[in-house]
């Protein structure tokens, strides 16, 4: 519909996405991965999930963290793109990508805050997600959040009618 030009060839319709489905996107490509993977070994000779794997509540924190990097980051869409990937890396214990201000989720990077390493991710388990957050920090997929908008007030104006 886009390509026919419906508003003339000086107006470019340009597809924006809610943040909210978006980061709903990595929640649910990681529980598709960990669905589809059941029972399958990975390179450490062990599965997907289980205790200190992906677990759901592992899952939740992933797609909350991603939230937040677009969230706190949509004047930049490289910025943002990096606060993705310091997610990333923070499940294996880097911790120099991650926010170093006070409101910080990086527990190692907080001052007022103990952290531990056991939350970090094996290596097989990241090498099974890599390609989930190199699809969901595309440039031209983070360029169409950088508007900020949601659909919940539609939605709830569709629901009241």
């Amino acid at each position: 519909m886009a390509e026919s030009n419906p508003y003339g060839n000086d107006k470019k319709v340009t597809k924006l996405e809610c943040i909210n489905h978006v980061a709903k996107r990595m929640g649910s490509r990681l529980r598709k991965l960990k669905m589809t993977q059941k029972g399958k070994k990975l390179d450490d000779n062990k599965t997907l999930a289980g205790k200190g794997r992906l677990t759901d509540s592992k899952i939740n924190q992933l797609q909350s963290y991603y939230s937040n990097a677009i969230k706190n980051n949509l004047d930049n869409t490289e910025n943002m793109r990096r606060a993705v990937w310091a997610t990333y890396y923070h499940l294996q214990g880097h911790h120099a990508f991650c926010p170093t201000d006070s409101n910080t989720w990086c527990k190692a990077n907080h001052p007022d805050k103990v952290h531990n390493d056991s939350s970090n991710l094996p290596k097989a388990i990241l090498d099974e997600i890599k390609p989930i957050y190199r699809d969901l920090s595309h440039p031209d997929l983070l360029k169409r959040c950088q508007h900020g908008g949601t659909q919940n007030p539609n939605e709830s104006f569709n629901n009241t009618i």
